[in-house]
């Protein structure tokens, strides 16, 4: 049975008061304290992952959804945020394998999104506004997860509905909000779930096993499960216009939230320090080579990955760090450049990782331009997408 649910079913009527915050504050931590208590001897758990897919593994269904809008200039770095979330929730999913008959449960797999475990300030809808909070932006995963469980066939345990349509939403919505307000489905067959980004696009794919069979008979349209609601003009702080609002913050200047680039260097060829110098802007973040030249390229990846803020939206790499640093989800949501230094692992010998060409050459895919030490001119990578459903983001 699917559990459709306005979580903030009235909200928007009136201006938010620090006393109706305070007991929307008090349900809350009661629907969370009766949550834990219901998932006591529960079915729903963590799902390991396995880091590559196997041969067998084949892909069923793909939903794709923009990670970037044309927002006003305040809320830029709440988009930048909500990125940076959804990065570190994909980290959490990628790869998960859910056994024939297993519930998924979003908040049982990515945990709880706090400061401490990566996740930082976006935007989430609370009480019929658009207000800051850790975490914000994670319902563009959900959303995407609803849409392929529908599409599957599989059962739907547990989804809400956002009461308010948000601007660009898709019609099969599912919001999330930890730990009380979850989306849980349960598959009929082993599955498994890939979540990445690349520089423009949240792609997650619905992958089964070979001997898969078509959707079973009650597979049901996305429009008879949904129900219509009203859309409604959903207000943030820079557009409310309400400045007595106790929440209500002015939204910083364009110049406060300038993007930049990130310039991850581990070679010494003297072209392309040259070539970084020369394009490099004062903002932009230079991890040197030398702050970890004794340790392994995995090693100096992870390092370098740390050093990545939200705000950085362009990245130039050493090819040799490239693997790495796409198997850790650091590339996502940022368009790149790599620094060509060597033949491509996908050519060489046997390497001690066999999975490493497979993510050089995917990285390679997704690349803005590959720079060579021979000739600093730039080559355009070439990019090769299957066609996808796109939904909104």
């Amino acid at each position: 049975m699917e559990l459709v649910e306005d979580t903030t079913r009235g909200a928007g009527s009136k201006t938010p008061t620090r006393w109706s915050s305070v007991l929307f504050a008090i349900k809350v931590r009661g629907l969370r304290a009766q949550r834990w208590v219901l998932d006591l001897g529960g079915s729903a758990r963590h799902w390991p992952s396995e880091r590559h897919s196997k041969d067998e593994w084949k892909l069923r269904y793909e939903l794709r959804s923009r990670l970037w809008s044309d927002v006003d200039k305040g809320e830029r770095q709440f988009e930048l945020g909500k990125v940076e979330n959804l990065r570190c929730a994909c980290s959490r999913l990628n790869g998960i394998v859910i056994d024939a008959g297993g519930i998924f449960s979003f908040w049982r797999q990515i945990g709880r999104a706090s400061r401490r475990r990566g996740f930082v300030v976006g935007r989430m809808l609370q009480q019929g506004c658009v207000v800051p909070a850790v975490g914000g932006g994670l319902c563009q995963l959900s959303n995407a997860l609803y849409g392929l469980a529908l599409k599957s066939g599989s059962e739907i345990v547990e989804r809400h509905a956002h009461s308010i349509k948000m601007p660009g939403a898709p019609v099969h919505d599912a919001t999330v909000a930890w730990n009380y307000v979850d989306l849980r489905f349960r598959v009929s067959e082993q599955t498994r779930i890939k979540a990445w980004m690349s520089g423009e696009e949240l792609i997650v794919e619905w992958q089964t096993g070979c001997s898969s069979v078509l959707p079973p008979s009650g597979y049901v349209r996305l429009e008879q499960v949904v129900e219509p609601r009203a859309s409604q003009n959903v207000q943030s702080c820079a557009s409310c216009g309400v400045a007595d609002c106790f929440r209500h913050e002015a939204p910083r200047a364009a110049a406060e939230c300038e993007e930049c680039t990130a310039y991850l260097v581990d070679s010494d060829l003297p072209e392309f320090e040259e070539y970084i110098q020369r394009v490099r802007k004062p903002d932009d973040v230079l991890a040197l080579k030398d702050a970890a030249r004794s340790h392994s390229a995995e090693h100096r990846a992870v390092k370098f990955a740390q050093v990545l803020r939200p705000d950085v939206t362009h990245l130039c790499v050493s090819q040799n760090l490239l693997p790495w640093l796409w198997r850790l989800g650091a590339m996502g949501g940022r368009t790149f450049d790599v620094l060509m230094t060597s033949t491509p692992v996908r050519v060489l010998k046997p390497v001690s990782d066999p999975w490493l060409a497979r993510d050089e050459e995917e990285a390679l895919t997704f690349a803005r331009r590959l720079i060579f030490q021979s000739e600093l001119g730039v080559v355009s990578a070439i990019q090769t997408q299957s066609e996808t459903e796109t939904i909104g983001a």
